[in-house]
Protein backbone atom coordinates (compact mmCIF):
# COMPACT_ATOMS: atom_id res chain seq x y z
CA UNK A 1 0.00 0.00 0.00
CA UNK A 2 1.04 3.58 -0.65
CA UNK A 3 0.23 6.58 1.52
CA UNK A 4 -1.04 9.50 -0.53
CA UNK A 5 1.31 12.46 -0.08
CA UNK A 6 -1.63 14.85 -0.50
CA UNK A 7 -4.42 13.52 1.74
CA UNK A 8 -2.74 10.65 3.59
CA UNK A 9 -5.11 7.91 2.41
CA UNK A 10 -3.79 4.41 1.80
CA UNK A 11 -4.06 3.48 -1.87
CA UNK A 12 -2.69 0.84 -4.17
CA UNK A 13 0.96 1.24 -5.12
CA UNK A 14 -0.09 0.94 -8.77
CA UNK A 15 -2.63 3.76 -8.60
CA UNK A 16 -1.38 6.75 -10.56
CA UNK A 17 -3.98 9.02 -8.94
CA UNK A 18 -5.50 8.89 -5.46
CA UNK A 19 -9.19 7.89 -5.77
CA UNK A 20 -10.05 10.19 -2.86
CA UNK A 21 -8.31 13.45 -3.69
CA UNK A 22 -6.96 12.78 -7.19
CA UNK A 23 -3.43 13.47 -5.92
CA UNK A 24 -0.62 12.16 -8.10
CA UNK A 25 1.35 9.06 -7.06
CA UNK A 26 4.68 10.06 -8.60
CA UNK A 27 6.27 6.60 -8.37
CA UNK A 28 3.31 4.84 -10.02
CA UNK A 29 3.13 7.54 -12.69
CA UNK A 30 6.81 7.09 -13.43
CA UNK A 31 6.46 3.29 -13.64
CA UNK A 32 3.51 3.60 -16.00
CA UNK A 33 5.44 6.04 -18.14
CA UNK A 34 8.48 3.75 -18.31
CA UNK A 35 6.30 0.73 -19.20
CA UNK A 36 4.69 2.66 -22.04
CA UNK A 37 8.08 3.90 -23.18
CA UNK A 38 9.48 0.36 -23.31
CA UNK A 39 6.48 -0.81 -25.36
CA UNK A 40 6.95 2.05 -27.79
CA UNK A 41 10.66 1.32 -28.12
CA UNK A 42 9.90 -2.30 -29.00
CA UNK A 43 7.42 -1.26 -31.68
CA UNK A 44 9.85 1.26 -33.13
CA UNK A 45 11.93 -1.53 -34.58
CA UNK A 46 9.14 -2.07 -37.13
CA UNK A 47 9.09 1.54 -38.29
CA UNK A 48 11.23 3.12 -40.97
CA UNK A 49 13.99 5.52 -39.96
CA UNK A 50 12.01 8.70 -40.62
CA UNK A 51 9.03 7.56 -38.61
CA UNK A 52 11.34 6.48 -35.77
CA UNK A 53 13.05 9.86 -35.69
CA UNK A 54 9.72 11.64 -35.49
CA UNK A 55 8.48 9.35 -32.73
CA UNK A 56 11.73 9.73 -30.73
CA UNK A 57 11.36 13.49 -30.87
CA UNK A 58 7.81 13.15 -29.63
CA UNK A 59 8.90 10.90 -26.77
CA UNK A 60 11.64 13.32 -25.71
CA UNK A 61 9.09 16.12 -25.68
CA UNK A 62 6.71 14.00 -23.61
CA UNK A 63 9.51 13.14 -21.19
CA UNK A 64 10.36 16.82 -20.69
CA UNK A 65 6.70 17.73 -20.16
CA UNK A 66 6.20 14.86 -17.70
CA UNK A 67 9.32 15.84 -15.74
CA UNK A 68 8.22 19.47 -15.68
CA UNK A 69 4.78 18.52 -14.36
CA UNK A 70 6.40 16.39 -11.67
CA UNK A 71 8.65 19.25 -10.61
CA UNK A 72 5.69 21.62 -10.44
CA UNK A 73 3.74 19.21 -8.24
CA UNK A 74 6.71 18.70 -5.92
CA UNK A 75 7.50 22.44 -5.80
CA UNK A 76 3.97 23.52 -4.98
CA UNK A 77 3.62 20.69 -2.49
CA UNK A 78 6.78 21.99 -0.80
CA UNK A 79 5.43 25.54 -0.81
CA UNK A 80 2.17 24.46 0.76
CA UNK A 81 3.97 22.53 3.48
CA UNK A 82 6.41 25.39 3.97
CA UNK A 83 3.54 27.86 4.18
CA UNK A 84 1.83 25.76 6.85
CA UNK A 85 5.07 25.59 8.85
CA UNK A 86 5.67 29.33 8.56
CA UNK A 87 2.10 30.13 9.59
CA UNK A 88 2.43 27.82 12.57
CA UNK A 89 5.79 29.38 13.51
CA UNK A 90 4.50 32.94 13.44
CA UNK A 91 1.28 32.07 15.23
CA UNK A 92 3.32 30.46 18.02
CA UNK A 93 5.73 33.38 18.23
CA UNK A 94 2.96 35.97 18.04
CA UNK A 95 1.41 34.36 21.11
CA UNK A 96 4.80 34.26 22.83
CA UNK A 97 5.43 37.91 21.99
CA UNK A 98 2.01 38.90 23.30
CA UNK A 99 2.74 37.09 26.57
CA UNK A 100 6.12 38.82 26.86
CA UNK A 101 4.63 42.27 26.31
CA UNK A 102 1.89 41.63 28.85
CA UNK A 103 4.47 40.49 31.42
CA UNK A 104 6.58 43.56 30.69
CA UNK A 105 3.62 45.81 31.47
CA UNK A 106 2.87 43.78 34.60
CA UNK A 107 6.37 43.86 36.11
CA UNK A 108 8.03 47.03 34.79
CA UNK A 109 7.08 49.17 37.82
CA UNK A 110 8.43 46.56 40.22
CA UNK A 111 11.63 46.29 38.19
CA UNK A 112 12.18 50.04 38.25
CA UNK A 113 11.53 50.14 41.98
CA UNK A 114 14.15 47.44 42.54
CA UNK A 115 16.64 49.48 40.50
CA UNK A 116 15.85 52.56 42.60
CA UNK A 117 16.65 50.53 45.73
CA UNK A 118 19.75 49.13 43.95
CA UNK A 119 18.50 45.64 44.71
CA UNK A 120 19.60 43.71 41.64
CA UNK A 121 18.91 40.36 43.27
CA UNK A 122 15.26 41.43 43.57
CA UNK A 123 15.34 42.19 39.84
CA UNK A 124 16.38 38.59 39.29
CA UNK A 125 13.58 37.32 41.51
CA UNK A 126 11.04 39.32 39.48
CA UNK A 127 12.42 38.01 36.20
CA UNK A 128 12.13 34.44 37.49
CA UNK A 129 8.36 34.94 37.62
CA UNK A 130 8.17 35.58 33.88
CA UNK A 131 7.19 32.62 31.74
CA UNK A 132 7.82 34.00 28.25
CA UNK A 133 11.05 32.99 26.52
CA UNK A 134 11.00 36.32 24.70
CA UNK A 135 10.81 38.41 27.86
CA UNK A 136 14.54 39.12 27.99
CA UNK A 137 14.46 40.30 24.39
CA UNK A 138 11.65 42.70 25.22
CA UNK A 139 13.62 44.02 28.18
CA UNK A 140 16.75 44.45 26.08
CA UNK A 141 14.95 46.77 23.68
CA UNK A 142 12.49 48.50 26.00
CA UNK A 143 13.99 48.67 29.50
CA UNK A 144 16.59 51.38 30.04
CA UNK A 145 18.30 49.47 32.85
CA UNK A 146 18.71 46.16 31.07
CA UNK A 147 22.42 46.79 30.30
CA UNK A 148 23.08 47.57 33.95
CA UNK A 149 21.35 44.44 35.20
CA UNK A 150 22.95 42.30 32.50
CA UNK A 151 26.39 43.60 33.48
CA UNK A 152 25.73 42.66 37.11
CA UNK A 153 24.08 39.33 36.44
CA UNK A 154 26.49 37.82 33.93
CA UNK A 155 29.70 37.74 35.99
CA UNK A 156 29.79 40.34 38.74
CA UNK A 157 27.06 38.69 40.81
CA UNK A 158 29.21 35.59 41.09
CA UNK A 159 32.42 37.50 41.91
CA UNK A 160 30.58 39.70 44.40
CA UNK A 161 29.69 36.64 46.45
CA UNK A 162 33.44 36.21 47.05
CA UNK A 163 34.09 39.93 47.54
CA UNK A 164 31.42 40.14 50.25
CA UNK A 165 32.63 36.95 51.94
CA UNK A 166 29.52 34.90 51.15
CA UNK A 167 31.84 32.32 49.59
CA UNK A 168 35.43 31.67 50.58
CA UNK A 169 38.14 31.00 48.02
CA UNK A 170 40.12 27.85 48.76
CA UNK A 171 43.78 28.76 48.31
CA UNK A 172 44.49 25.23 47.06
CA UNK A 173 41.65 25.18 44.53
CA UNK A 174 43.34 26.15 41.26
CA UNK A 175 40.10 25.74 39.31
CA UNK A 176 38.19 28.33 41.38
CA UNK A 177 41.19 30.64 41.48
CA UNK A 178 41.56 30.64 37.69
CA UNK A 179 37.82 30.92 37.09
CA UNK A 180 37.40 33.87 39.46
CA UNK A 181 40.28 35.70 37.83
CA UNK A 182 38.92 35.07 34.35
CA UNK A 183 35.50 36.42 35.34
CA UNK A 184 37.15 39.61 36.58
CA UNK A 185 39.00 39.93 33.28
CA UNK A 186 35.77 39.46 31.35
CA UNK A 187 33.93 42.04 33.48
CA UNK A 188 36.43 44.70 32.49
CA UNK A 189 36.61 43.48 28.88
CA UNK A 190 32.82 43.86 28.64
CA UNK A 191 33.27 47.56 29.40
CA UNK A 192 36.30 47.92 27.13
CA UNK A 193 34.42 46.41 24.18
CA UNK A 194 35.40 44.17 21.30
CA UNK A 195 34.16 40.87 22.73
CA UNK A 196 33.16 38.27 20.18
CA UNK A 197 30.12 37.44 22.36
CA UNK A 198 27.98 40.55 21.93
CA UNK A 199 25.78 39.54 24.86
CA UNK A 200 28.69 40.19 27.25
CA UNK A 201 29.71 43.41 25.52
CA UNK A 202 28.14 46.38 27.34
CA UNK A 203 30.65 48.96 26.14
CA UNK A 204 28.11 50.89 24.06
CA UNK A 205 25.65 50.91 26.95
CA UNK A 206 28.29 52.08 29.41
CA UNK A 207 29.81 54.75 27.16
CA UNK A 208 26.43 56.22 26.20
CA UNK A 209 24.90 56.01 29.67
CA UNK A 210 23.29 59.32 30.64
CA UNK A 211 22.15 58.22 34.07
CA UNK A 212 25.21 59.16 36.12
CA UNK A 213 23.93 57.33 39.19
CA UNK A 214 23.84 54.03 37.31
CA UNK A 215 27.25 54.73 35.79
CA UNK A 216 28.66 55.42 39.27
CA UNK A 217 27.25 52.07 40.46
CA UNK A 218 28.93 50.27 37.57
CA UNK A 219 32.21 52.06 38.30
CA UNK A 220 31.94 50.92 41.91
CA UNK A 221 31.56 47.33 40.72
CA UNK A 222 34.68 47.72 38.59
CA UNK A 223 36.66 49.12 41.52
CA UNK A 224 35.54 46.25 43.76
CA UNK A 225 36.52 43.75 41.11
CA UNK A 226 39.95 45.32 40.53
CA UNK A 227 40.69 45.43 44.27
CA UNK A 228 39.67 41.78 44.57
CA UNK A 229 42.10 40.81 41.82
CA UNK A 230 45.03 42.75 43.33
CA UNK A 231 44.40 42.27 47.06
CA UNK A 232 42.87 38.77 47.20
CA UNK A 233 44.02 36.98 44.07
CA UNK A 234 47.43 38.73 44.31
CA UNK A 235 47.68 39.33 40.56
CA UNK A 236 49.84 42.37 39.62
CA UNK A 237 47.84 45.23 38.14
CA UNK A 238 49.91 45.36 34.94
CA UNK A 239 49.25 41.66 34.32
CA UNK A 240 45.55 42.18 34.93
CA UNK A 241 45.37 45.13 32.52
CA UNK A 242 47.24 43.21 29.82
CA UNK A 243 44.91 40.21 30.14
CA UNK A 244 41.90 42.52 29.83
CA UNK A 245 43.31 44.08 26.67
CA UNK A 246 44.29 40.71 25.17
CA UNK A 247 40.90 39.15 25.89
CA UNK A 248 38.98 42.14 24.54
CA UNK A 249 41.13 41.93 21.39
CA UNK A 250 40.57 38.14 21.09
CA UNK A 251 44.28 37.42 21.58
CA UNK A 252 43.68 34.93 24.37
CA UNK A 253 40.83 32.85 25.73
CA UNK A 254 39.48 31.59 29.03
CA UNK A 255 41.78 28.58 29.31
CA UNK A 256 44.88 30.61 28.52
CA UNK A 257 44.02 33.28 31.08
CA UNK A 258 43.27 30.74 33.80
CA UNK A 259 46.50 28.82 33.10
CA UNK A 260 48.71 31.90 32.97
CA UNK A 261 47.53 33.28 36.30
CA UNK A 262 48.13 30.17 38.39
CA UNK A 263 51.72 31.27 39.05
CA UNK A 264 50.38 33.93 41.42
CA UNK A 265 48.17 31.52 43.35
CA UNK A 266 50.68 30.69 46.08
CA UNK A 267 51.79 34.29 46.62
Amino acid sequence: MYKCSNCGALISEDSVHCPYCNGLNFEAAENEYMDNLEEINQRMDDLDDNAAAILKKSIRKRRIITAAIGIVFVFFGFLLARSDNIDSYYQKNDAELSTALNEYDEYIDALNLAITKDDLDEVGDILDKCSSKLYYYILEYKWEYFGYYNFYNRDYKYINSYITGKYKLNSNDSSSYGRNYFYCVRIFAAIKGGLSDSYYDVSDYYNNLEDQDIKARMDKMLDNCKNYVIDTLKVPEDVFLKDIDDYASNRNDEKQIEANVLQYMSN
